[in-house]
């Protein structure tokens, strides 16, 4: 009686063994009536012995400027205001040429047009020097910085320490602290989260080499000997 019902149980089970390609394993299942129940099976973990490569595109914020949010709103003030220019320009010429009057309306668009165009240059020109934000690869031991481009989108200059040079005349250190790889930077020493990147930088850490010029020393008695020269050479004439 026991082996009749254990051959119907196994007949109404149907049980198969079936392999999953997509899992790339071999699962086990049965039917229970027209219902598929799959019995757990152990998952296999692939492990690799490969050792992991160092991830060389950690990076460490060293600097956060401390005017980036004015610098940004500035920007953003005399973009919108000079788009608004642009706009508002057709509008203005309407109702000036309502008054027939040619030089004022020649005299206030060429105002104007310089105002909209002078505004985000000089903007730009003062401040697309300037570092937002610094970040340091440990791995590769370079520094990226941060600046704003004239439409106020961040942009990277890469540069190493050895890139680094200072400014030599009064031109080039004109809101310059370093020329960084042909490109002047504009940076504060007291926004570094850690100061020693600054002197890293700078180049502050390296020994300095004093270059003394030699001088050439004239002798005191130098005319007393041409005199007595002069003289031995006559006695010697004579």
């Amino acid at each position: 009686m026991a082996l009749l019902l254990r051959s119907c149980i196994l007949y109404q089970r149907k049980l198969f063994m079936k392999e999953i390609i997509t899992f790339k394993r071999t699962s086990m299942y049965y039917t229970c009536g027209n219902v598929k129940k799959f019995i757990p099976c152990l998952q296999v973990r692939h492990v690799s012995d490969k050792h992991s490569e160092r991830n060389t595109s950690v990076r460490e914020m060293i600097y956060n400027g401390a005017v980036t949010n004015k610098v940004r709103n500035i920007k953003m003030f005399s973009l919108l205001s000079s788009v608004l220019s642009v706009i508002c320009q057709p509008i203005i010429y309407m109702k000036i040429l309502e008054e027939d009057n040619a030089i004022s309306v020649g005299t206030l668009f060429a105002l104007l047009n310089i105002l909209t165009i002078s505004s985000p240059l000089l903007v730009h020109f003062l401040t697309k020097r300037y570092v937002i934000e610094m970040y340091h690869y440990p791995n590769k031991e370079k520094y990226t910085a941060e600046l704003y481009t004239f439409f106020c989108k961040k942009r990277e200059i890469t540069f190493t320490p050895n890139d680094v040079i200072e400014p030599k005349t009064r031109i080039t250190g004109a809101l310059t602290t370093c020329i960084a790889g042909g490109k002047p930077l504009l940076f504060d020493e007291s926004c570094f989260i850690d100061p020693k990147h600054y002197k890293i930088i700078m180049n502050y850490n390296k020994p300095t080499d004093f270059e003394i010029e030699q001088l050439r020393i004239t002798a005191i008695n130098q005319p007393q000997d041409k005199r007595i020269t002069m003289g031995n050479k006559n006695e010697e004439q004579k």
